[in-house]
């Protein structure tokens, strides 16, 4: 069973709808990555001496998400205070990502993206009823010009007997 926040709106002041979708989410980019044990730890201040076999392991498998320090900036510049990103304070030395909070801006991206295909299906909609009248015409004025040639063509010959 999956873990949950509590999001009842009886509990929730200055409710906005203000999260930006694809301004934030187009600013990411996704990565691939190796972790560096050794160098968390001297990073952190951890000496750390045990062995075991297996021990770092962990830094031979390619790992995919995002650059904290790259989440963080994109969020500066869509103007979005994200909670997703927590950066170094005191004891804790690393940044560290909240993947989970990532979900409510793709739903945005999704939307709008939704909205964008609305909009886009509409024109094309118009467009095609417009080419179809166009097309209706222009077969009217073919048959059109194929009557008269027709008799353009009977009074040619009428001439020519």
């Amino acid at each position: 069973m999956g873990w949950s926040t509590y999001s009842d709106q009886r509990i929730k002041d200055d409710i906005q709808s203000n999260v930006p979708g694809l301004t934030f989410i187009n600013k990411l980019r996704p990565v691939t990555y190796k972790l560096n044990i050794h160098r968390e730890n001297e990073l952190c201040g951890i000496l750390d001496t045990a062995q075991w076999e297996g021990k770092y392991d962990i830094e031979k498998i390619t790992q995919s998400g995002f650059i904290a320090q790259e989440v963080e900036q994109a969020a500066i510049e869509s103007n979005y205070p994200f909670n997703g990103v927590t950066a170094p304070t005191g004891n804790a030395k690393l940044y560290s990502i909240q993947y989970a909070s990532f979900v409510v801006p793709l739903v945005k991206a999704v939307q709008e993206l939704n909205e964008q295909l609305i909009t886009q299906n509409e024109s094309l909609v118009n467009q095609i009823k417009a080419q179809d009248a166009l097309i209706s015409e222009m077969k009217i004025r073919l048959d059109q010009f194929e009557q008269q040639q027709k008799i353009i063509l009977e009074l040619i010959d009428q001439n020519k007997k």
